[in-house]
C-alpha cells in the first residue's frame, strides 16, 4: 500500500484526533536536566544571549540558550521539543497523537516519538526528514506552527493550541536537519 495522503490531510485528522499533554511525569520518561518547567504553552521570548532570537517562553531553562539541553543536539531537541516531557510533545497522553505506532496522529503520519529517543529519531527520519531534502523542505518543517513572513502557519503541536515555535527554536531545528539529523 503506497502512502500518498498529503500534510494538509493529515494535520487535519491530527487536530481532531490528538489529546493534550498532561506534563505528568510517565515511567521511564526522561527527566530534564537543569531548572524551570518544560510543560505549558504560549508563545513568546524568553531572550538569551544568542543574537536577539526569540524561543517558546515556556522552555525550561535548562533549553534556553547556554543551558544544559540549549544546543541543536538531537538529545536537545528530543528532551526540549519532541519526547515526551518536550513542549511540543503529542505523547504523553494514552491514545495521543504520537506516542505508539497505534496513535491517531501516527497512523496517519508514520511518525511515533515515545519514551525511546532513538526510534523517535528513526521514526522522525522515516517520516517526517527524508534524506536528501533541504530543512525547509521536510515534512517536520512544514507540520511545526511558526511564525512567518504571512502569519502563522501549520499546526503541530495541536496541543497546546497556542505553542508557535520561534526562530530560535526553528534555527536549533534547522542547524540539526542541515547537519543531517545526527543521532547525537
Amino acid at each position: 500500500m503506497k502512502f500518498s495522503l498529503g500534510l494538509s490531510f493529515l494535520s487535519a485528522v491530527a487536530l481532531l484526533a490528538c489529546s493534550d499533554a498532561t506534563g505528568s511525569l510517565v515511567g521511564g520518561d526522561q527527566l530534564m536536566l537543569g531548572g524551570g518547567s518544560s510543560s505549558g504553552g504560549g508563545s513568546g521570548s524568553s531572550g538569551g544571549g544568542d543574537g536577539g532570537l526569540t524561543y517558546i517562553s515556556s522552555l525550561s531553562t535548562a533549553c534556553q540558550p547556554g543551558g544544559t539541553n540549549g544546543g541543536e543536539r538531537w538529545q536537545d531537541l528530543y528532551l526540549c521539543y519532541f519526547g515526551p516531557m518536550g513542549v511540543a510533545s503529542c505523547s504523553v497522553t494514552p491514545g495521543g497523537c504520537h506516542g505508539t505506532a497505534s496513535d491517531p496522529g501516527a497512523i496517519f503520519s508514520g511518525y511515533t516519538c515515545g519514551a525511546d529517543s532513538t526510534a523517535c529519531l528513526t521514526s522522525m527520519k522515516g517520516a517526517l526528514i527524508p534524506a536528501g531534502k533541504a530543512a525547509a523542505q521536510t515534512g517536520l518543517y512544514d507540520a511545526l506552527r511558526k511564525v512567518t513572513a504571512n502569519g502563522t502557519t501549520n499546526n503541530m503541536p495541536v496541543t497546546p493550541p497556542s505553542l508557535t515555535f520561534q526562530d530560535g527554536d526553528m534555527s536549533r531545528i534547522v542547524a540539526w536537519i542541515t547537519a543531517g539529523a545526527p543521532n547525537d
